[in-house]
């Protein structure tokens, strides 16, 4: 028996052949095609819905709710006016703006001229 170094016998019939090799690696091949043409596939789909949602979700206008009502229930995301400033409310709140940390102030009142 032949040895490549002392360390590494060498090659016997227990080893798989080339032709078997190949084999193995062509299936691994059909395996990686058909994993990353799945993926592929989910993530054009959550494109594609994501773009669906940017054409016909909510944008800015739909955010608006007008001037701010006490005890009317916003949500996280709604844009009112209280005394002459814009608000954004942070998360679900009925509160009014200014009095908890669930409305941030975007625009400052201006002084009247």
């Amino acid at each position: 028996m032949m040895t490549l170094c002392a360390s590494y016998p060498a090659v016997t019939g227990d080893v798989m052949g080339i032709h078997q090799l190949k084999q193995l690696i062509g299936g691994m091949g059909e395996v990686v095609r058909d994993v990353n043409s799945d993926l592929e596939s989910r993530l054009d789909a959550k494109l594609a819905a994501l773009e669906e949602r940017m054409t016909t979700g909510i944008n800015l206008a739909d955010c608006y709710q007008g001037a701010h009502h006490l005890g009317k229930g916003y949500r996280r995301g709604n844009l009112v006016t209280h005394q002459g400033s814009l608000w954004l409310c942070m998360a679900d709140s009925d509160e009014r703006p200014g009095q908890s940390s669930a409305w941030r102030l975007i625009v400052k009142r201006g002084k009247d001229a």
